[in-house]
């Protein structure tokens, strides 16, 4: 249905982006406007030249404060003790002997035997309508090769297994049970490369089979595995001793639910502590699904008592329990005051700065020389040429402030603020016009204006949809 779904859509938004194309003209506008670029004049206004002529009362704090009175919110913070353990805790405390290692080497010798492999070809003769004739037809063969004949030419012209008979009637290595039984029997009745056995009859029809390779069977030693093993009883005989603890971690969390000292006592373990947090930063180990979904659990919270025993992954355990918490609040004036005054401060001498600048750009493209009230703050005309649409040296906001620009009278020069708090003075002084793009360049770009377009179709479809239909939306 998903799949019915999205393949529906698919061919809606392409139907409607097949249809949708740009013209040479606004192919060759949006390429002008994309790689213009510009030449032009700034200074950069410092705010804190004006921060002492800026007043900051206790009403524009107080004003700040109720509208923006969510901001002070706090979020509700834990501080979680707890106990953790793992197998990997009680591995270290296993002890495995040299007698443990080979009981269970001898015990699992199978699993350290390479069985013995065998490369067979073989030549495959259907039964066909006519069994007796399928017969007739594979001793023949058998025949020929008996004189002397390549067994891989004759598979590649004879054999009924076409796939095979391409490398020779190879079937690359076998092992017992692998085949069919009459054919492993007699694959591994053969005792010597070269060998070739007489016509035999599976359910698939009848073979003759050749034998090119043998792998004999491999047993690995004890002392290659050793280290393997050990690991191995280590790691079970923790795992059985770590669900013995867990299992009494969980009936002293709920015997003696006031504290976790008598489990850490069970588990061997430190008791440890995360800090206070908030359900938006949860540190590590608390981090897990698990438990992240009970440090602010209302039992865990209002009732102060051990958690269960909480599993963060199939080797490791926690009991918790919430050793401080801080409710959600709103903090009061008094305790922000003097961080919306700082804020203010930087606001108001930016609008200072700004108000400034602004009037210094009034006067400028009055006619008015500017330079000295440039000079008053110690402030100069730089030069930026070759200015693009794209990353640079200047401020983001002075870019888009000198794009916006017309160069002629009255719109040469504008003032903006900058994302440090500081304010900058723009003049366009130059535009250049690229030159035509290549063949190649103006369709990539027409088949972009063209996508854009389609999507921009597709979208006022869908909305179009979504006004006309018969549909409410419930809020929650």
């Amino acid at each position: 249905d998903y799949l019915r779904t999205e393949m529906t859509r698919t061919q809606l938004a392409q139907a409607l982006g097949a249809a949708s194309f740009a013209l040479p003209g606004e192919v060759e506008r949006a390429w002008q406007l994309q790689s213009q670029t510009r030449d032009g004049r700034y200074v950069v206004v410092p705010s804190a030249k004006f921060a002492e002529s800026v007043e900051i009362t206790e009403q524009d704090i107080k004003n700040y404060y109720e509208s923006n009175i969510t901001a002070f919110d706090t979020q509700e913070e834990v501080n979680i003790a707890f106990v953790t353990l793992s197998i990997d805790d009680l591995t270290d405390e296993v002890n495995v002997s040299e007698q443990d290692i080979e009981q269970y080497y001898q015990e699992n010798k199978d699993s350290y035997r390479e069985e013995e492999e065998r490369r067979v070809s073989h030549i495959l003769i259907e039964f066909g309508d006519d069994k007796d004739a399928a017969r007739q037809k594979a001793q023949s063969i058998k025949a020929e090769l008996t004189e002397g004949a390549d067994f891989a030419e004759l598979a590649e012209s004879r054999s009924d297994d076409t796939f095979s008979a391409e490398n020779g009637g190879d079937l690359d290595f076998i092992n017992r049970d692998m085949m069919d039984p009459a054919f492993d029997e007699a694959a591994f009745a053969l005792e010597q490369n070269g060998a070739v056995s007489d016509v035999v009859e599976t359910e698939f029809g009848f073979h003759i089979i050749k034998l090119t390779d043998i792998k004999p069977e491999q047993v690995t030693s004890l002392a290659e595995v050793k280290d393997d093993i050990r690991d191995r009883l280590q790691t079970a005989r923790a795992t059985e001793r770590f669900y013995e603890i867990r299992s009494r971690m969980e009936e002293v969390a709920f015997e003696v639910p006031e504290s976790l000292e008598d489990v850490a006592g069970v588990a061997d373990q430190p008791i440890e502590e995360t800090g206070m947090f908030t359900e938006q930063k949860v540190p590590a180990p608390i981090d897990n699904p698990n438990a992240a979904s009970r440090a602010f659990s209302p039992e865990l919270v209002e009732d102060r008592m051990n958690s269960e025993v909480i599993e963060l992954d199939d080797s490791t355990v926690m009991v918790m329990r919430v050793k401080e918490h801080e409710p959600q609040r709103t903090r009061p004036l008094a305790e922000v005051s003097q961080s919306i005054s700082k804020q203010l401060q930087v606001q108001k001498a930016q609008q200072a700065a700004l108000n400034w600048a602004q009037s210094l750009v009034q006067k400028y493209t009055a006619g008015e020389d500017v330079d000295a009230l440039l000079s008053e703050h110690d402030l100069a005309w730089q030069q930026a040429n070759g200015i693009n649409r794209g990353p640079g040296d200047l401020p983001r906001s002075m870019v888009e402030t000198l794009f916006t620009l017309s160069g002629q009278e009255g719109n040469s020069a504008q003032a903006t603020k900058l994302a440090n708090g500081d304010v900058g003075i723009v003049e366009l002084t130059d535009v250049q016009q690229p030159e035509a793009p290549d063949e190649q360049l103006a369709a990539s770009l027409r088949q972009q204006l063209g996508s854009a377009y389609g999507q921009t179709l597709f979208q006022s479809y869908i909305d179009a949809l979504r006004s006309e239909a018969e549909v409410e939306i419930l809020q929650p």
